[in-house]
């Protein structure tokens, strides 16, 4: 007998994906082959599709809105990309009827997690926050402001919903907590010390991120005669892609053929014009090529990282960061900032080089020692595919979250899977 396992997630769409979505594609064809019946619950923002089908997975839209006066237009527009605290009664009302549901993996926080854990409530079924965005109460200031500022001047009048629905019971009331990150875990077990808390950290097909052809991507995009120092995530606050960018000048000075790539989707418009300014004001047009996005199955995501001398990661908060694992799967050395879970991933001279959060001199420097020292290059990058193969491939933490279901399903009174 199977399970039906659906995931919430706030939006869920080709143009804009990341590490949630990631993640919920591959867990959701891991436990398949373990018995699970999977499909997603989300908003409608930034599509009008009410049904679609995405890498082989049930997608099921919901119209939403946002409770605060004055939010319109291109602010609206923002929030959908960063953040978002919506509410969206017609996800509450299909699940509460839906009889196919025997579990919820929520990765929505705020009012519209909140909404589907009362709906859970009064179903008798279980919910599971995930964590794939890290611990909420960690978000960086600098982050918040930035997810803030479409909210200036407009009057939050969804207050009473959160109260109703009990948004800050949210994650006090799940029957599990997941995290990605080792940080979260760790913050998550002293803040909820009597809640099942599990690990179960990002992971990576290894063996497709193994299988890139440097060749096309450089061709496709006229840097056949370039290193490339790449980095992908989000134009965002948190993934700090500025600090790359103050650090290249010192780098060119001894290799000119450096070019830096930046691939990811732009979730906070103003820090896209900052980092655009602050290439200008370099000088660097001609050093930084940004690709706003790229979808999942794209052939240009897996040359990418095929072509790249080094990949950086310069995030201010990071959960489990998926990318540095798609990035040693490659086989390519990553320098990574020294935040959240990172060194939970990397160990720091061994599978890769940490710096320290914002110090652009650190990055430059870890990012020199690479290129200037091939024993070491070499040593870095085979070790760091041996982690990923050991530690997180897919195959490695499938039957957690198998057991993880399980389990919380039992606590109820349900019918558990056995097909392991």
């Amino acid at each position: 007998m199977g399970i039906n396992l659906t995931h919430v997630v706030r939006r869920f769409i080709p143009q804009e994906w990341g590490g949630i979505e990631t993640f919920v594609v591959n867990a959701s064809r891991k436990l398949e082959n373990r018995g699970f019946r999977n499909k997603v619950f989300t908003t409608n923002s930034m599509s009008d599709q009410v049904h679609e089908n995405i890498a082989g997975l049930e997608v099921h839209r919901f119209s939403y809105f946002y409770p605060y006066l004055g939010l319109s237009g291109d602010r609206w527009a923002a929030f959908d990309r960063k953040g978002g605290n919506s509410l969206s009664f017609s996800m509450f009302f299909a699940l509460l009827k839906d009889p196919s549901v025997d579990a919820v993996q929520l990765f929505a926080m705020g009012r519209l997690g909140a909404m589907v854990a009362t709906a859970c409530k009064w179903k008798g079924i279980p919910y599971i926050v995930n964590m794939q965005g890290g611990f909420p109460a960690k978000v960086p200031a600098a982050e918040l402001a930035k997810f803030q500022e479409p909210l200036k001047g407009t009057l939050d009048w969804g207050k009473p919903f959160g109260a109703l629905f009990g948004s800050r019971k949210l994650m006090g009331n799940a029957d599990a907590l997941v995290c990605a990150g080792g940080q979260d875990y760790e913050y998550a077990k002293q803040a909820y010390p009597h809640k099942r808390v599990y690990y179960v950290p990002c992971c990576v097909d290894t063996e497709y991120f193994a299988t890139g052809h440097p060749e096309a991507f450089k061709k496709k995009y006229g840097l056949e005669d370039k290193r490339i120092l790449l980095n992908i995530g989000r134009i965002d606050t948190q993934k700090n892609q500025k600090l790359i960018v103050s650090a290249l000048p010192q780098l060119l000075q001894r290799w000119d053929d450096l070019v830096l790539v930046l691939i990811g989707s732009v979730t906070v418009r103003s820090y896209y014009e900052e980092l655009k300014e602050l290439i200008a004001k370099q000088g660097l047009e001609s050093k930084v090529l940004i690709i706003e996005g790229l979808e999942p199955d794209s052939s240009d995501l897996l040359n990418a990282y095929a072509s790249c001398e080094v990949f950086i990661l310069s995030s201010i908060q990071e959960c489990g960061a998926t990318v540095v694992l798609e990035a040693m799967s490659a086989g390519k050395p990553v320098a990574a900032s020294n935040a959240g879970g990172l060194p939970w991933i990397i160990e720091d001279g061994t599978d890769g080089l940490l710096f320290e959060t914002n110090d652009a001199d650190g990055l430059g420097k870890q990012v020199a020692r690479l290129l200037e020292d091939r024993e070491l290059y070499d040593r870095i990058r085979h070790a760091g595919t041996e982690t990923a193969r050991r530690r997180f491939d897919w195959a490695v933490v499938a039957d957690q979250l198998a057991d993880i279901c399980n389990e919380v399903i039992a606590a109820k009174g349900g019918v558990v899977n056995e097909d392991r």
